[in-house]
This record gives structure tokens, sequence and C-alpha cells, in this order.
């Protein structure tokens, strides 16, 4: 999992916190899209919005790597994505 700091609007690092407690105090409107953020390991300071649209790409790319497959066919094209129940109607 990965930690950030942020740094507040007095120039002070806070944290670490997980991505989850960021997307809370956002909501929360405790830190802004611009609040200056960066993950533990890193020294390059970036944005809250940077981060939060990289958590949702990620996310986005697991979600369908875990639940969408692709059919390929004997002449070699593929289908899909599909779903896991869509490949049982299928079958």
């Amino acid at each position: 999992m990965k930690k950030y700091f942020i740094c507040d609007d007095f120039g002070n690092q806070q944290g670490p916190y997980s991505e989850h407690v960021l997307q809370v105090l956002h909501e929360e409107s405790s830190i802004r899209s611009d609040t200056r953020i960066r993950e533990i390991q890193s020294s390059e300071w970036g944005t809250y919005s940077d981060i939060a649209e990289s958590a949702l790409q990620d996310k986005s790319r697991k979600d369908m790597d875990e639940s969408s497959y692709l059919i390929t066919l004997p002449d070699g094209e593929t289908e899909g994505p599909y779903t896991k129940e869509q490949i049982k109607a299928l079958y």
C-alpha cells in the first residue's frame, strides 16, 4: 500500500497517509486538489489531483484485469471483453 506525505498551507509536512485517507481528507475539504503531496520513497512533490488521477487509472486497470476476459476464436480473432458471468452464459 502506498503512503504519502502532504505539505499543508504553512509548509509543514504531514503524514504519512494512505490513498484512502487522502481521499477522505479531500472529500472533507481538508486538502485541495492543488495540495502538494509526495510518495514516501520519493523526493518529488506533485499535487493531490496527480495522485488521485494515477490511483483511478491503476484501479480501473486492476478492475479490468480482474473482471474482464477476451476470447480467442479458432481463426485467431479475439472477442470481448466479457465478464465471468457472460463467459458462463456463452458456454
